[in-house]
């Protein structure tokens, strides 16, 4: 699948999550009730997962990136322990010492570049029209929120397949790339949770004794 396609889909399944996710927000009573609090809490997380799906840095970059950092790091460090007139074994340690405290900031730099960069690329990506919506009542109850999530799935798992290819399309294939692809991995989570919403909302149209907590 190329990027390109790639971008187009996760706006595709992006808005349609928020459409939902705005319908939800936008009901009036039972904003306290347990499983659309349930619902609204899992469709909230999908969109980290999709951007995430973008792609981020290349190990390659991530790499380079460390690297700079560290070699900065250190290196200011022995400038500044030799300038106050340390011995070569405390350069050392100090070195050390600082390059170990750096790599949790330099992971947590990557990550922070890689959000920024996703959210660029998906911004400058083809962005689907949103449809003027009325949000329907039956008896106090949405019915149009859950078709709307449905559609978001099947162009979501549509998107996991293309992007998997179709030699991998069997169940091991599929869980053997969950487990080792980092972009696959956030696609079939961002798909449990969208699953998870939909049934969280279908328990609470079913009626008032299952759909009270």
């Amino acid at each position: 699948m190329s990027r390109r396609q790639l971008y187009a889909d996760l706006n595709a399944v992006r808005a349609l999550v928020a459409d939902g996710l705005g319908q939800l927000r936008g009901t009036m009573g039972d904003l306290d009730q347990f499983w659309l609090n349930s619902a609204r809490g899992r469709l909230t997380s999908i969109d980290d997962d999709l951007v995430a799906a973008a792609g981020g840095l290349s190990p390659w970059s991530r790499s380079g990136i460390g690297a700079v950092v560290a070699f900065a790091a250190v290196w200011g460090t022995a400038t500044g322990c030799r300038a106050i007139g340390f011995s070569t074994g405390w350069v050392i340690t100090s070195g050390s010492v600082v390059l170990i405290a750096t790599v949790p900031l330099i992971n947590e730099a990557n990550n922070r570049i890689a959000g920024r960069l996703n959210r660029w690329r998906l911004a400058r990506a083809p962005q689907p029209a949103r449809p003027f919506r009325v949000t329907v009542f039956t008896k106090g109850r949405l019915t149009e929120v859950p078709e709307t999530l449905l559609r978001a799935r099947v162009r979501l798992v549509s998107t996991i397949l293309r992007q998997a290819g179709s030699r991998q399309w069997r169940v091991p294939a599929l869980r053997h790339l969950a487990a080792t692809d980092r972009r696959i991995r956030r696609l079939a989570q961002a798909d449990r949770q969208l699953c998870q919403s939909i049934d969280y909302l279908e328990i609470y149209l079913d009626g008032p004794a299952r759909g009270r907590v």
